[in-house]
C-alpha cells in the first residue's frame, strides 16, 4: 500500500477497495490495481459520488471514446477513466459537448480530490479572514500545479474550481 500513502493520507484513511468483479477488464492495469488496493473514498468528496457497483463494470462510451465509469457529480456529469490512457474527464453524459480534463491519471485526481475534499473546502466553507482563505488556495493550486501541471490547462477541471474558489475569497 506504500505506493498509495499520498492518496490515503489525501483521504486520511477513508478509502474501501472495489470488489474486483465490479470493475471492467478493459481498466488500464494501473487504474485497476489502485480501484482494487487502495479504493475508492468512502468520505463525502466535494460535490462527488463514487460508483463502486456493476456501473464499473460496463464500460461507457462519449464522442467515440471509452470510459470506466468513476463518479458522478451533484449535476449528474460523470467521472470517467479513459480506457485510451486512464486520465480523467468529466463527461456531459447524453450530450454531444466535448468532456473536461480533469486530471492525468486516477491517482492524481483522487489525491487532488482528497485535499480539496477534506482540507480545503472546509476551510473555505466556514468564516476565516480573507487573507487566511486566500493562502489556503494558492497552497492548493500550487499542489496541483506541482502533482499534475496539465490540471491546470485553460479548459481544465481544476482551473474551473479555483476560479471559483478564488471568486469567494477575493474581496
Amino acid at each position: 500500500m506504500g505506493q498509495y500513502a499520498d492518496i490515503i493520507n489525501a483521504w486520511k484513511g477513508r478509502l474501501e477497495p472495489v470488489p474486483p468483479g465490479n470493475i471492467s477488464g478493459e481498466a488500464p492495469p494501473a487504474a485497476w490495481q489502485l480501484l482494487t488496493t487502495a479504493g475508492l473514498p468512502t468520505a463525502e468528496a466535494y460535490a462527488l459520488d463514487f460508483v463502486r457497483d456493476q456501473r464499473m463494470a460496463k464500460p461507457f462510451d462519449h464522442l467515440g471514446r471509452g470510459y470506466l465509469f468513476v463518479a458522478e457529480d451533484l449535476s449528474g456529469f460523470r467521472y470517467g477513466l479513459s480506457l485510451a490512457d486512464g486520465h480523467i474527464d468529466r463527461i456531459f453524459h447524453g450530450y454531444p459537448e466535448p468532456p473536461n480534463f480533469v486530471n492525468s491519471t486516477l491517482s492524481h485526481f483522487l489525491i487532488l480530490l482528497g485535499e480539496c475534499s477534506l482540507d480545503l473546502w472546509p476551510y473555505l466553507s466556514v468564516w476565516r479572514p480573507a487573507t487566511d482563505q486566500h493562502a489556503a488556495l494558492e497552497r492548493f493550486e500550487e499542489l496541483v500545479r506541482r502533482r499534475d501541471p496539465a490540471a491546470l490547462a485553460p479548459d481544465a477541471y481544476w482551473r474551473f474550481v479555483i476560479a471559483n474558489f478564488r471568486q469567494q475569497v477575493e474581496p
